[in-house]
């Protein structure tokens, strides 16, 4: 059992374990609809023999929820028709395609959210916790009319729902606040009104973070695995570890420099914790680079997938290459490939 090997969750069928991890490309429309460079870059990942495409964040409610210029929306049914065109090309290329959905929270600022305060996941009341998570469950049925073939709910990176699962970003005294069973109610929350409203087949992702909800970063792993467990319990198909808040030293874009095999897979060891807790299929992402690693990674059961970032702005066709003999990914890691104007490699002419 290698990297090329597939796999199965539920009615999904994967041909090998590579997951293309979300990452915001800056090539949106400016109305946040689906653009042709974006279905140009889509088209040519999937023919690059990608497993699973996940999409850059989408915002479930705007001008609130936007965390950046050029962000896709899913906030309105008028959005779909974009993200049918971006299945049907990554379909047309025979691999498989995720949508990932996210609220910005406190990260974010007002040139984003048109002047509107940003909402913070430790005053915000339980009613209007409730209309949040109608506004996560709608844009989940947008996914699912799309002909995604899953919805990915992003749980990491600091937004909204990630500070409310960790000691260290969640200060509520209430039934949402102290404990791990408290602190997942939010993000469980959505994660049942989606499975209602989507139905038991249709397959729900998560990102989780693995270091907490702040720049710090120090929570400990009893937390991490107690999120996990009740994210399995509630159904979840599969978990993609990550970590990092932007700004943060953990953050994967700001990893700069993996050269060596020793600095690859920075949750790599958190993942192993997670899979001696649970079933539920994992990814893991973060620096993994040589295909000797990621071979030993699924191999041992470490992890079920592989997820990339920015190996696949420099090489889409990187799983072809892997398979015809190359042994590692070309990306030296030095993150120029972001881009106000769009993401690309600064070495690709």
């Amino acid at each position: 059992m290698d990297v090329f090997s597939p796999f199965s969750i539920k009615n999904l069928n994967f041909k090998n374990r590579f997951i293309r991890s979300a990452t915001h490309d800056w090539l949106g429309n400016e109305d946040g609809s689906i653009s042709e460079r974006q279905l140009n870059m889509f088209r040519e990942l999937a023919r690059g023999e990608v497993g699973l495409i996940v999409s850059g964040h989408s915002c479930v409610e705007f001008p609130r929820g936007r965390a950046g210029l050029k962000q896709n929306r899913i906030d309105d049914d008028r959005f779909i028709e974009g993200y049918k065109k971006l299945a049907d090309v990554i379909h047309e290329n025979n691999s498989l395609f995720a949508i990932q959905i996210s609220h910005a929270g406190l990260q974010t600022n007002k040139d984003f959210t048109n002047n509107l305060e940003p909402i913070d996941h430790n005053t915000i009341t339980k009613e209007d916790i409730n209309i949040l998570v109608e506004i996560f469950t709608k844009a989940a049925v947008r996914v699912r009319l799309s002909g995604a073939d899953a919805v990915c709910v992003h749980l990491a990176h600091g937004y909204f729902l990630c500070r409310t699962l960790f000691s260290d970003s969640n200060k509520r005294e209430d039934e949402f606040g102290k404990s791990i069973a408290n602190r997942s109610k939010i993000a469980l929350k959505v994660i049942d009104s989606i499975r209602n409203a989507v139905g038991k087949d249709y397959p729900i992702f998560v990102k989780l973070n693995s270091t907490g909800g702040t720049k710090e970063g120090n929570i400990e792993t009893e937390e991490l695995v107690g999120v996990s467990v009740l994210l399995e319990e509630h159904g979840v198909d599969l978990i993609e570890i990550s970590g990092g808040v932007v700004g943060s030293k953990d953050n994967p874009i700001d990893r700069l420099n993996i050269l060596k095999i020793e600095d690859e897979g920075y949750f790599l060891k958190r993942a192993k914790i997670v899979r001696k807790n649970i079933n539920t299929p994992l990814s893991v992402v973060g620096g993994i680079r040589s295909l000797s690693l990621m071979n030993e990674i699924i191999g041992k059961g470490f992890s079920d997938f592989i997820s990339l970032s920015r190996p696949f702005i420099r090489e889409p066709d990187l799983v072809i290459r892997l398979k015809n003999g190359q042994e590692k990914v070309s990306c030296i890691s030095c993150s120029k490939c972001r881009n106000f104007e769009g993401i690309r490699c600064v070495f690709n002419k």
